[in-house]
């Protein structure tokens, strides 16, 4: 498909009747849910191998050979295929479904980071080694297992806050802001304002195809955004934060706030505990003193 067609099919549903849109907005779809540009997840891995010739000291080698290889997930974002209008706009209806809903992709930065920490000291190893350099094992040690720490801490937040729905829920989802998209899209020219000119656009290389593109990714993730918040009970007028403990979206009702209510009171309970017995443990003692 390319630009003409999916310009003229946006023209001929504004000058249509209900039928003929109706028939415009199945056969948008079909060619949408059949796009070559699929969701699909493949496994990358941070990889490396202890070289137990150079480092001799057994310590070393027990804290760098358990993180050899850290396999991670990712959606497919490349295509090695020209890509058309409509393919475009699957791929980023692709990245909704992973950003929002998909529980092994799309974590926050920070996890893909902490994960590249065990590689990374390995390889700061390796020339202190061959520059007869000083070696702090238990810094190594602690920075490793910290930043898996923070890594796993990284991963909760991230799929705890996404939605619990299946590809399938997720296309009807799309499915019924197609209609929303195409009712309310305004051609090129209808647009435009005085900062630019149509003609300037497309000789720089933005031309028609682009907008209607930009467009209808725009408005997929706004519908989309506003459809997450709403599912969450997420209100755009108060602020919010992730638990420490679960990673939870929960709303910061101070300064203090950190964990949700779930995890606060269990914090709280945890706390009651560890007072209790301590206090036992002072009784005790004084007990036995006298």
């Amino acid at each position: 498909m390319n630009r003409i067609d999916l310009s003229e099919m946006l023209y001929y549903y504004e000058l249509g009747d209900e039928n003929e849109k109706e028939t415009i907005l199945k056969e948008f779809k079909k060619m949408l849910w059949g796009s070559k540009c699929k969701f699909k997840k493949y496994k990358r891995k941070y990889n490396y191998t202890v070289d137990k010739d150079l480092i001799k000291d057994r310590k070393l080698i027990d804290i760098f050979t358990p993180h050899e290889s850290i396999e991670y997930m990712v959606a497919k974002g490349k295509y090695k295929s020209k890509l058309n209008s409509i393919d475009y706009i699957r791929v980023k209806v692709n990245n909704l479904y992973g950003y929002y809903c998909d529980r092994d992709t799309y974590y926050k930065s920070e996890y893909y980071k902490c994960i590249t920490v065990p590689k990374n000291e390995y390889i700061k190893l390796v020339r202190k080694i061959i520059a007869e350099e000083s070696i702090n094992i238990v810094d190594i040690k602690d920075k490793i297992e910290r930043s898996l720490d923070e890594a796993e801490m990284y991963r909760k937040q991230s799929t705890s806050n996404k939605l619990n729905i299946t590809w399938n829920d997720h296309k009807n989802i799309i499915n019924d802001f197609i209609e929303k998209i195409f009712e309310n899209y305004k051609p090129l020219e209808e647009v435009e304002d005085d900062s630019w000119e149509i003609d300037s656009v497309i000789i720089d290389g933005w031309n028609e195809d682009n907008y209607i593109i930009s467009y209808f990714s725009k408005s997929l993730s706004g519908y989309y955004k506003n459809y997450v918040r709403k599912a969450a009970g997420i209100s755009k007028y108060k602020e919010y934060i992730y638990c420490e403990a679960c990673g939870k979206l929960t709303e910061k009702t101070s300064n203090r706030t950190k964990y949700c209510h779930i995890c606060a009171k269990e914090k709280k309970l945890e706390k009651y505990i560890r007072y209790n017995k301590k206090r036992e443990i002072t009784t005790n003692r004084k007990t036995h003193i006298r």
